[in-house]
């Protein structure tokens, strides 16, 4: 995929599941957390996002979760941020939530046209943990690039990459902030994160054929990121799809990311 072509990305269903609405309890419910350790669908650590960063990062607004403009009408997003049949605004280019201007950055608003949930996501699993959203319109903020061809795969432990949302900046508080967040964390081998997750009550959960996974001291992904996009600026793609982690920022276990090279191959 060329540069010059990611306005006019063309998308392809193929067998994804059309829901309209969806019906299937929560994530938090479906994961039986009473008797868990915490688990956080879940930016700790990070900073304030400058002005025409990320130009295509969009805030679902009624749940606070983030996602991705792939093309001018499709945004890419978490599956378990559509567990309930209520939605409401995607605000593409969000970047200030009390703010009238948006911090001088351009901002479209769409409704959902349709909602396409990978047909193999289950609440209780996580695996494919993916959505795709048509918008109501076209959007004229240019896409992100996403990782289709498994660039991901080639990682190196410690590689740079990008979690960016509007979630909570302290673990156990409800606070957001006003203005979208990054921070940077490094990559974790599939293999260092399988072996993380051992002997806890998630080694089932954690798949590296659909996942991928990040860490940092201090800094991850949290609570209201969940569907935002991990993002590789040396490469300027998109590669993750914030998902899933015990806590915020946890000294044991690295946040975990929907593998985007293997759950939206049928985007074209």
């Amino acid at each position: 995929m060329q540069p010059s072509n990611r306005g006019v990305i063309l998308i392809s269903i193929c067998a994804w599941l059309l829901l309209m609405p969806r019906s299937t309890h929560g994530l938090l419910e479906a994961l039986n957390l009473e008797n868990r350790h915490e688990i956080v669908t879940k930016i700790i650590g990070g900073d304030d996002v400058p002005v025409g960063a990320y130009p295509w990062f969009t805030r679902l607004s009624w749940s606070g979760c983030g996602g991705t403009l792939i093309s001018k009408e499709f945004v890419l997003t978490a599956a378990h941020c559509m567990d309930n049949t209520k939605y409401g605004v995607f605000q593409v280019g969000a970047l200030c939530r009390d703010d009238d201007e948006n911090c001088a950055q351009k901002m479209e608003e769409f409704s959902a046209r349709l909602i396409y949930v990978h047909p193999s996501y289950t609440p209780e699993l996580l695996q494919h943990d993916v959505a795709l959203i048509r918008l109501n319109g076209e959007s004229s903020i240019t896409p992100a690039k996403i990782d289709l061809e498994g660039l991901a795969d080639s990682f190196e432990s410690g590689k740079s990459l990008w979690p960016i949302g509007f979630g909570v900046l302290e673990y156990g508080t409800k606070f957001q902030p006003n203005h979208l967040q990054h921070v940077e964390v490094e990559y974790v081998s599939n293999d260092v994160c399988t072996e993380s997750f051992v002997g806890s009550d998630f080694e089932e959960i954690f798949q590296a054929e659909s996942m991928m996974c990040a860490a940092s001291a201090g800094k991850d992904a949290c609570f209201k990121d969940s569907g935002g996009p991990l993002y590789d600026y040396n490469n300027d793609i998109v590669v993750g799809v914030v998902s899933w982690g015990i806590g915020c920022a946890h000294p044991d276990y690295p946040g975990v990311y929907a593998r985007i090279s293997s759950s939206v191959s049928c985007v074209e």
